[in-house]
C-alpha cells in the first residue's frame, strides 16, 4: 500500500514539475502605440542559448531527481531497513538528478544555439504597448512580424519573458 501511494506521489510530482515549467501567463490585453524594427546592431544573440541551457539543466536536474528517487525506492524497500531505504532514495536522486541535468542542459544550449541561428534570419522589432490594466507604456522586444500601430494585442509572459500576440 505504501509503495503505491509513493510511487502516485513521485509520479503526480514529476508531471507537475515538468509541465510548470513551460507556463504561459496572460498579464493583460494592450495597444501597440509604436514599433520600431531593430538590426543585428541593436541586440545580442546567444540569450535563447543561455535560457535553453539554463531551463533544460533545471528541468533535467528536477525531474531526474524524482525519476532516480523513485527508481532509488525500489531496492530501499528491499533493504527493509529506514537508513537503507533513505541511502537508496537520495543516491538515486543525486545520480539522476546529475545525469539527467547535464544532459537535458545541452540539449537545451543546442536547441536554444539552433533557434539563435534561426532567429538571426527573422526580424527583431521594439513595441512600445500602451496596457488595459497599467497606466504606463511597455517596451517589448522580441522576435516578430511587423505587428501595425493600434492593433490589439494579449501580452503573455513565459519563463520571465514578456512578449506580446496579436488577439
Amino acid at each position: 500500500m505504501t509503495y503505491k501511494i509513493t510511487t502516485y506521489f513521485l509520479l503526480a510530482t514529476l508531471t507537475l514539475s515538468l509541465s510548470s515549467c513551460a507556463t504561459t501567463h496572460r498579464l493583460g490585453d494592450g495597444v501597440i502605440v509604436a514599433a520600431k524594427p531593430l538590426n543585428e546592431h541593436d541586440y545580442s544573440s546567444s540569450d535563447r542559448t543561455e535560457t535553453g541551457a539554463k531551463i533544460g539543466g533545471t528541468i533535467g536536474a528536477v525531474g531526474g531527481g524524482i525519476v532516480g528517487g523513485a527508481i532509488g525506492l525500489v531496492p530501499g524497500f528491499m533493504s527493509g531497513s529506514a537508513p537503507g531505504l533513505m541511502i537508496c532514495t537520495i543516491g538515486g536522486a543525486v545520480i539522476g538528478a546529475t545525469i539527467f541535468g547535464v544532459t537535458a542542459g545541452a540539449v537545451g544550449g543546442t536547441v536554444g544555439y539552433a533557434a539563435d541561428l534561426t532567429a538571426q534570419n527573422r526580424s527583431q522589432y521594439e513595441f512600445k504597448v500602451k496596457s488595459d490594466n497599467q497606466s504606463q507604456i511597455l517596451t517589448i522586444t522580441q522576435y516578430s512580424g511587423a505587428i501595425p500601430l493600434n492593433t490589439s494585442v494579449r501580452i503573455l509572459e513565459k519563463n520571465g519573458t514578456i512578449f506580446v500576440r496579436k488577439n
